[in-house]
């Protein structure tokens, strides 16, 4: 809703963390010791109501960067001079191709080097972010499918592993994973388990890599080097092509993105407990997971509250949420910004009238108020991961 903010990953300087929303287009900065909310900046180009642009942030160089997943751009943020620098990464047949795709989910930095790997964009685009130059990896081995795909369709998995120089990237059309050796850009291809899998991203949780079925809740645990691999079966009663893995102190953790339900699996014996969050079935949108060693913080997009799920199973609702500092602000700019648009549309379409304008206007703005209650049907995925708890 308006006035409940949300991320999925975050930077964290002294005793702040700076997010990029995912209900709206603009910076936030929380003071964890005073639990204040402050609102930094907006993002120049991008709409206002642009949902999930950005899903990863990081530092380089003392400056705030953020990872397109709807966005047209890389951007750099300098947090002392409070100044943007846009990167453009995508000629303009692939803006038109991709405006309202979900172009990037992963990315990896190595040196000035930043590597985004593709989602529904067919590629992976490397940038060197002291240069600026842009370079684009299209072409694939043929064994890994990917020429395939239909346009439009997602490309590669919504999480990877990184190690030192290689990458491992799964491949959406087959149950290939790709080495991607960012020394020189050369990729190996890895044909894991049974060849009707379809992986949707991969994880490493001790010796293991842990990979998603895309066609059910089953995930596939792979020991790279000695060819052991075995499926583990989990029965989600309500089905989506993507799940959260996470690890705590003795378990892995595998939640639901779109309704209650969750998976403890015991790190030693492999015991599978289901367990219910403390939501009705389909009232529950995961956007944000971080572990700690005795448990794991989520934030439920449809009422902004944070929980803290322990070992023991037991869901704590913290009764905490991040609030806009300024909902009625971010209402007004959001409904100016659609007005514009009906205005522009109806000039277009050679509609003239004031009733007919008004009755437009009217139901964009009642469109509004409902806009972060629709279920957008895109995955939210992989959030922080080890770097120590925030309080709430």
């Amino acid at each position: 809703m308006y006035g409940d903010l949300w991320f999925e990953d975050y930077v964290k300087k002294g005793t702040d963390i700076w997010f990029a929303a995912g209900n709206y287009n603009g910076i936030y900065k929380f003071d964890t010791i005073n639990r204040k909310v402050k609102r930094i900046a907006t993002f120049p180009c991008e709409s206002i109501a642009k949902s999930w642009a950005f899903r990863k942030v990081g530092l380089w160089k003392e400056n705030l960067l953020f990872l397109p997943a709807y966005a047209d751009a890389v951007y750099l943020y300098d947090m002392e001079y409070g100044e943007f620098d846009r990167i453009d990464i995508l000629d303009e047949e692939e803006l038109s191709e991709y405006q309202e795709k979900c172009k990037f989910q992963c990315f990896e930095m190595y040196g000035d080097w930043l590597y985004l790997i593709g989602h529904e964009y067919h590629g992976i685009i490397k940038v060197n972010l002291t240069s600026r130059q842009v370079e684009k990896i299209n072409k694939f081995p043929d064994e890994a499918f990917i020429s395939n795909i239909e346009p439009g369709k997602p490309c590669f998995g919504t999480e990877m592993v990184a190690e030192n120089n290689i990458i491992y990237i799964t491949c959406i059309s087959s149950n290939k994973v790709l080495m991607l050796d960012m020394k020189n850009d050369s990729i190996k291809v890895i044909e894991v388990g049974n060849d009707k899998n379809k992986y949707n991203g991969i994880c490493k949780i001790g010796n293991a890599y842990y990979l998603k079925i895309c066609d059910n809740g089953n995930i596939v645990r792979w020991e790279y080097g000695n060819e052991d691999c075995r499926e583990i079966e989990l029965k989600f009663d309500v089905h989506f092509y993507d799940r959260k893995l996470c690890q705590t102190k003795n378990y892995i953790w595998v939640f639901s993105y779109i309704s209650n339900e969750i998976f403890r699996i015991d790190k030693n014996n492999f015991n599978i407990i289901k367990i219910q969050a403390n939501y009705p079935r389909n009232s529950m949108m995961l956007v944000f997971c971080e572990e700690t060693q005795d448990g794991i913080y989520f934030v439920n997009m449809y009422d902004g509250e944070w929980h803290f799920l322990r070992e023991d199973g037991t869901d704590e609702n913290l009764h905490f949420s991040l609030k806009e500092p300024d909902s009625a602000k971010i209402m007004k700019q959001f409904v100016q910004e659609n007005r514009f648009k009906v205005w522009k549309n109806m000039r277009e379409n050679g509609v003239a009238t004031i009733e007919a304008l008004l009755l437009k206007v009217n139901e964009t703005e009642h469109k509004a108020e409902n806009k972060l209650y629709v279920d957008y049907g895109k995955v939210i995925h992989d959030a922080v991961a080890g770097r120590g708890n925030i309080s709430v």
